[in-house]
């Protein structure tokens, strides 16, 4: 939410988490993943 609705990058929500950047890019990337999935259900 934070990449995309408030416009952060990694970087700055990892810091603000407290995590690696590959943790925000991999949570990132499931998050879309799932929201594609149940798009797909609506259809």
């Amino acid at each position: 939410v934070l990449r995309y609705w408030a416009d952060w990058d990694e970087p700055t929500i990892a810091d603000s988490l407290g995590c690696e950047r590959t943790t925000v890019r991999s949570h990132a990337k499931r998050g879309l993943d799932r929201l594609r999935l149940e798009l797909e259900d609506l259809r």
